[in-house]
């Protein structure tokens, strides 16, 4: 039974290990990406709204007719996309 166990040991680590650690590599470098990109999406949002606060009670009704917020919305989310598809492309392979 021993004489089993000990080349089946050696062969699964031999052919499973390459593909753990290139499994967990990338999980890594997927996490740290994704929250390089979070935050900075996140910061230039922020930053957008305060400024987009910052307008006088009348501008901000020409702008909130001119449906400025859903359109900010879209770009927002569409900006957030683009990064996250761009991101596993670049990153998603690991050699």
């Amino acid at each position: 039974m021993s004489l089993i166990t000990i080349p089946l040991g050696a062969f699964l680590e031999a052919a499973a290990l390459p593909i753990v650690r290139k499994v967990l590599g990338g999980l890594g470098l997927g996490v740290l990406v994704y929250t390089i990109i979070a935050t900075t999406l996140a910061t230039l949002i922020g930053m957008a709204q305060g400024h987009y606060g910052g307008i006088t009670g009348f501008a901000a009704a020409i702008v909130g007719l001119a449906g400025f917020g859903e359109a900010f919305g879209i770009i927002a989310g569409a900006l957030t996309f683009k990064a996250v598809l761009a991101s596993g492309k670049t990153f998603g392979v690991v050699t």
